[in-house]
């Protein structure tokens, strides 16, 4: 059995603390976008223009996930689920994400990207 004290590699450390700020931003980002559609309704320039930022950040939000993060860390089908879903369920990413980082942290098994020969 393995020890839970290795200590995370200072790019893994990095990609986590990417995840974390991402995951917030585009909770925000959401949860006011959803919010200007309950305001202004439906066919409003506003929302449809805070949509596209919304989608800007959500689109760099997958790249951190998909390609950096699971790179780094050992991640559950379950898990991969829950960090793409949080992006594009309102409110979601503020309950995912202490989840997803306590989890890491813990774990605190961060691999190393094999080297290809």
């Amino acid at each position: 059995m393995e020890a839970l004290t290795t200590p995370m590699s200072a790019e893994a450390t990095a990609v986590l603390r990417r995840y974390k700020v991402l995951s917030y931003a585009v909770g925000v980002a959401l949860a006011v976008f959803c919010l200007l559609m309950i305001i202004f309704g439906l066919n409003a320039t506003v929302p449809k223009n805070f949509s596209v930022i919304h989608g800007l950040c959500y689109m760099v939000y997958l790249y951190v996930v998909l390609f950096q993060l699971l790179k780094h860390f050992r991640c559950s089908a379950g898990q991969v689920v829950l960090l793409v879903a949080s992006g594009i369920i309102p409110l979601l990413a503020f309950f995912v994400e202490p989840y997803i980082v306590k989890h890491l942290e813990v774990r605190s098994d961060a691999t190393e990207p094999e080297e290809v020969r």
